[in-house]
């Protein structure tokens, strides 16, 4: 015995009528303005609700949450994420490689944003205590400055009749600060690092 579903509405679809012999077949016109032909089944059982725009939708939505992507806030998620969850990053060792984690909350951007707030102009995040994790009770915004200076220790090197941190030899010397931080522990003296480079 065929369902007459004619005139029924299953989610954005209106049951509009019975096609051919064979397996009961519906033509059912989609809020969206498409018509597609329906498998009486699936529509008694709701399986098919729209003729895949709702699916589209969901998906589209589910992007558009936040509406921050690509803002600086964002791009400061992203990166804080990969820092700690991509062992192909250069940087990955002196974050997540020796156990630095984001918290679970902040897994979403969503509740990221909502303790952090929109991240300043020419600030960046920090974690208070450099050998914690990602987490709202450890986290600021700071000056790129004051973030290079927060490091496990900060490494002191005399040269030239200076006497400058690693975060700020790496600044005058347009150097990467772990880089060169890795190589100041190893015993490598700041003459054989730079030979024959002026400091400024």
């Amino acid at each position: 015995m065929i369902i007459d579903l004619k005139g029924r509405k299953v989610g954005r679809l209106l049951v509009l009528r019975l096609l051919g012999l064979g397996p009961p077949m519906w033509a059912c016109a989609c809020d969206c303005g498409k018509e597609i032909i329906v498998r009486s089944d699936l529509l008694t059982r709701q399986r098919v609700r729209s003729c895949g725009c709702l699916k589209s939708d969901k998906a589209r939505e589910r992007v558009r949450t936040h509406g921050q992507s690509g803002t600086r806030t964002h791009r400061a998620w992203t990166a804080m994420l990969s820092r700690c969850r991509n062992p192909n990053r250069w940087d990955f060792k002196y974050y997540g490689g020796r156990g630095i984690r984001v918290c679970d909350r902040w897994l979403r951007f969503e509740n990221f944003l909502a303790d952090m707030g929109e991240a300043p102009r020419g600030l960046e995040i920090d974690r208070a205590n450099n050998s914690g994790n990602y987490e709202p009770t450890n986290c600021r915004w700071v000056t790129r400055n004051t973030n290079a200076t927060n490091t496990r220790s900060v490494l002191l090197v005399a040269w030239q009749g200076i006497t400058d941190s690693v975060s700020g030899w790496s600044r005058r010397l347009k150097i990467d600060r772990h880089e060169l931080a890795e190589k100041i522990r190893s015993g490598i003296k700041p003459e054989e690092l730079f030979p024959g480079r002026q400091a400024r």
